[in-house]
């Protein structure tokens, strides 16, 4: 697996490093994306921060996140979370694994806190994942009226999808605040 994140401001929040400074991007990346054992290698070039992973399939994990989905499905929070905290504890490298469980964190009203670091770490792994930044602009609006910190997380979105009409009615709401 390879990702590659622009090198920008909101890369430098990612991995909430103050300074612009690259070396102290690479290390945060090589200690984030190490796992089971494994060290990334990370290099910058041509104005992007690139990951390269060794990747280990598992289908068994694909299984279980359909377990969860299903039980998400039907609003059965609890019931999801330990299997989604298992199912990252084996499979950490998944995105969207990391998004469901910040979405389960923050249905539950647990501390939002730990949604917006799950959420973090699922944008880590895809600087992309549009659902991901909607929910982080989402609960930025809802748990601490910062509108700006949210429109950084929607601004991303419309860089890659600028017509994604879900982020654009959000936009237009904050802003009419």
């Amino acid at each position: 697996m390879i990702i590659y994140h622009k090198i920008d401001n909101f890369i430098f929040s990612l991995f909430n490093i103050q300074s612009e400074d690259e070396g102290k991007l690479i290390e945060a990346a090589k200690q984030f994306y190490s796992f089971q054992g494994m060290e990334p290698t990370v290099s910058i070039s041509e104005g992007l921060l690139k990951i390269e992973l060794n990747e280990k399939a598992s289908n068994q994990a694909n299984q279980e996140f359909r377990k969860v989905l299903d039980l998400c499905n039907s609003r059965q929070f609890e019931a999801a979370k330990p299997l989604i905290e298992s199912i990252i504890k084996d499979s950490p490298q998944v995105s969207e694994f990391h998004r469901v469980y910040g979405q389960i964190l923050s249905e539950l009203g647990d501390n939002q806190e730990e949604a917006q670091n799950e959420l973090i770490d699922a944008l880590k792994w895809d600087p992309n994942n549009e659902w991901a930044l909607l929910m982080m602009g989402n609960i930025l609006v809802k748990e601490k009226n910062d509108i700006d910190g949210a429109l950084k997380y929607y601004d991303q979105i419309l860089e890659t999808n600028p017509e994604e009409n879900i982020t654009l009615n959000n936009i237009g709401a904050v802003t009419a605040l």
